[in-house]
């Protein structure tokens, strides 16, 4: 059995009286992508913070490629990498300055630098940038050499919180070619609230998330009936209708080509808010809720989403 990069162990943070982290526990594997999800202020940076050594937990226990936290903090450091939401550049230097001086607090010098900081920027695609200064970049692009400064020293497990492109929208260049080649491989696709509401003149969306129209209405805190409309399929196995509170979004339900899972009878919601289809050689997992703070600590809704991701991933339950 593959051992985990990463095992975090009922991690929790509190500042004061308040519990940011309430207990979070999970594994990576080795050359596995992981995404925390969640609302704004569901911990999920303050997670982040921790496992790179930022904050100290309050309780729990982590460990990363061997090392454990709290404890191994300098070891552990430079095992990871991390993009950090802001952008974390001198202005004034280069992009290359800019690397060779996160290089260096890695301890690396000379050739092997130089070498690590021209593979970098043309990987991020900025190659023909080396020596300009970032203030001369846009957003996206300082966002770009972000990236390339977590990437330098070649860590073992990355972190990258909301690494967007500023300034830029997402269906542009390098980030277009990467959404354009879903589907390609068998690699499953799960869209979430958002996520679905994405790019609605852009025919590519369309057909991976099943819904020509996107074009919405939304009220808050709504009570919903959640029925099951396929109890059989993986996503929803033993899981009964339910009640649950979420934002409500009055838009146009999928067509015969997606497969319904849940359904609600609410006069300002679409009918369907949890789908499967099929993108090219892609199995795609679409759940349109998630958008309330109280709808995330409802069980029902947890278990549907963690099936639907594991049923996207091609593994069971059991796995």
């Amino acid at each position: 059995m593959t051992t985990p990069i990463l095992t975090a162990k009922d991690l929790r943070k509190t500042f004061g009286d308040f519990e940011a982290v309430k207990g979070i526990s999970f594994s990576i594997l080795r050359g596995e992508i992981f995404s925390l999800l969640g609302p704004n202020g569901a911990g999920k940076t303050t997670t982040i913070n921790m496992l790179s050594c930022l904050l100290p937990p309050t309780g729990g226990t982590a460990e990363i490629a061997g090392h454990a936290i709290p404890g191994d903090t300098l070891a552990v450091r430079r095992a990871i990498g991390i993009v950090p939401q802001e952008i974390a550049l001198y202005d004034a230097l280069s992009a290359r300055q800019n690397l060779e001086f996160w290089g260096r607090l890695y301890d690396m010098r000379g050739k092997e630098l130089a070498r690590r900081i021209d593979e970098v920027l043309e990987q991020v695609g900025l190659a023909d940038r080396a020596k300009d200064k970032v203030k001369t970049f846009s957003g996206g692009m300082k966002r770009r050499i972000n990236i390339a400064a977590g990437l330098l020293h070649k860590p073992q497990l990355l972190f990258m919180d909301e690494p967007t492109d500023e300034g830029l929208p997402w269906h542009a260049g390098k980030p277009l070619t990467a959404l354009q080649g879903l589907g390609a491989t068998s690699q499953g696709i799960v869209l979430l609230h958002h996520a679905i509401l994405a790019y609605p003149r852009w025919p590519t969306w369309t057909d991976i998330s099943g819904l020509p129209d996107r074009s919405f209405e939304y009220d808050h805190e709504q009570t919903l009936n959640v029925r099951v409309a396929d109890p059989h399929h993986p996503v929803t196995a033993g899981v009964q209708d339910w009640r649950m509170v979420d934002e409500t979004y009055l838009m146009a339900s999928p067509g015969a080509d997606s497969h319904a899972l849940l359904t609600v009878d609410h006069p300002r919601s679409m009918k369907t808010i949890a789908w499967t289809r099929t993108y090219r050689n892609a199995p795609v997992f679409c759940f349109q809720s998630g958008h309330d703070n109280l709808t995330w600590p409802d069980p029902n809704f947890q278990r549907v989403l963690r099936q639907g991701i594991l049923w996207a991933a091609g593994r069971t339950i059991e796995d």
